[in-house]
């Protein structure tokens, strides 16, 4: 059934899958996972935010209570930060212990994607288009 794939992260072992680690109750969509500099895992949720796997235990991010909704993307930069699109909220933007709310103007609260570029421009995509954030 369609919760049962839903509620597992699944290993392939180069012959068949097998269940890797098991994440909440069977209604939590997992959206996205990117691996982050360090190697560790990073779950888009919907609902629930984001979590960090370090090891066998997950982590909040950016931090608890920050992201209440969905999370669609998260993107780990050349300078550590990380990215967090949401589906209502716009951008969260994480530096070290310092959380950042990005407005985007127009319809861009949908967050789909992060790229970073070789001058460090993040190039954003939202449902009101592509946006850019130069690095400061």
């Amino acid at each position: 059934t369609r919760n049962r794939y839903y509620k597992y992260v699944r290993k392939w072992d180069f012959e068949e899958f097998n269940i890797f680690v098991e994440y909440g109750s069977n209604t939590v969509d997992v959206l996205q996972i990117e691996q982050k500099r360090a190697g560790n895992l990073m779950f888009s949720l919907n609902p629930g935010g984001a979590k960090l796997l370090e090891g066998s235990t997950y982590k909040q991010m950016p931090a608890e209570g920050a992201v209440t909704g969905p999370v669609i993307s998260t993107y780990e930069d050349s300078r550590n930060r990380t990215w967090i699109g949401t589906m209502s909220k716009g951008i969260i933007l994480q530096e070290g212990n310092t959380i950042k709310e990005i407005t985007l103007s127009g319809q861009a609260d949908w967050t789909n994607e992060f790229l970073e570029d070789k001058e460090g421009t993040i190039w954003i995509s939202c449902a009101a288009g592509i946006f850019r954030y130069r690095k400061n």
